[in-house]
């Protein structure tokens, strides 16, 4: 049983277009406190993916805990900031992701996108004009809300995205990670 929820998730198989670059332009944009990472058929050409499209998760964390009754208006809000690209199972109140790429996959580089801004509830409480249900009470968690994260980071290949607002040290920045490097 889910008590609270700590972060939103999006799954993106079929991003009409959006890549994984475009979702973490439109997240910057929007202002919202974001992590973008590939899934393991990102870009992989196979039966579920037979264009080798950008296949990825989006992760919004939570100023709070968030009473599970609330998961509807997240994920629709998250989907609207993403651009309306998120799969079926991102309205699943208990669906389980993976963090990390395959061995063996094509894919050899694996990569996280990361912004700063407000969390999701923070801005749904702002859109819906009343607080959410607050989690905590079921979960015992204590201290008080965080309402903003840290300056967006882009760590994917290629160049970062462009149209982002900010300049100098709050802007994207990209590092190109191996896949079995290990992190210092």
């Amino acid at each position: 049983n889910v008590l609270s929820l700590f972060a939103e998730v999006g799954d993106v198989d079929h991003p009409q277009g959006l890549t994984i670059e475009g979702a973490h332009e439109n997240l910057v944009l929007a202002g919202v406190a974001h992590m973008v990472y590939p899934s393991a058929n990102h870009r992989k050409v196979g039966p579920r993916n037979p264009l080798g499209e950008d296949r990825y998760r989006t992760v919004l964390p939570l100023s709070r805990p968030i009473h599970p009754d609330e998961k509807q208006a997240l994920t629709d809000l998250h989907n609207e900031l993403v651009g309306g690209v998120l799969a079926a199972e991102s309205w699943k109140l208990s669906q389980a992701y993976f963090l990390g790429r395959v061995l063996g996959t094509q894919d050899k580089d694996w990569f996280v996108a990361h912004g700063g801004g407000e969390c999701l509830d923070v801005l749904l409480e702002r859109k819906l004009g009343r607080p959410l249900k607050d989690g905590s009470a079921s979960t015992g968690t204590a201290g008080g809300p965080t309402t903003k994260a840290h300056a967006p980071s882009w760590n994917g290949p290629g160049p970062a995205p462009t149209s982002h607002p900010a300049s100098g040290a709050g802007a994207p920045t990209m590092t190109k990670r191996k896949a079995n490097k290990k992190d210092d």
